[in-house]
């Protein structure tokens, strides 16, 4: 199982980002890779997004909610991950902490993965960050 380990730095409070984040469906507003977000049940989403011009579609379900430190998921059908956010203060507004899980049926193609996801994540971040950045002042 290939996990991997992401890091930002926000400049807004832990309980905005935290607010930002609990509001599954609104991130497809900022990001372009991300296509949809559709709330499919009680914390359970399906997921649209298209990566390097590849479709995929997952369903994800929220497994915990500790405002403003923790949200944890899992991805249900469609693909084989699971992640946690951790938020904590810092000195520019808030220290987020993603680490994900993927994989864990072959290990080549975890290796792979890690190896593609790392620059990925490193980009969606910045994206998210920098379109969400309205949103995270007005909370």
């Amino acid at each position: 199982m290939s996990v991997i380990r992401h890091e930002i730095e926000i400049d807004a409070a832990p309980e905005a980002v935290f607010d930002l984040m609990a509001r599954v469906e609104a991130f497809a507003e900022y990001s372009e890779a991300i296509e949809s977000i559709t709330c499919v049940g009680p914390g359970r989403y399906r997921w649209r997004v298209r990566v390097a011009g590849v479709p995929l579609s997952f369903d994800v379900e929220v497994l915990v909610a500790v405002p403003p430190r923790l949200l944890g998921w899992r991805a249900l059908a469609g693909l084989s991950c699971e992640g946690c956010y951790r938020l904590s203060a810092s000195g520019r507004g808030t220290h987020l902490q993603l680490a994900v899980r993927c994989g864990g049926e072959n290990p080549l193609t975890d290796g792979l993965l890690g190896l593609a996801a790392h620059p990925l994540l490193d980009e969606l971040g910045a994206e998210v960050v920098r379109n969400a950045r309205p949103a995270l002042h007005r909370s």
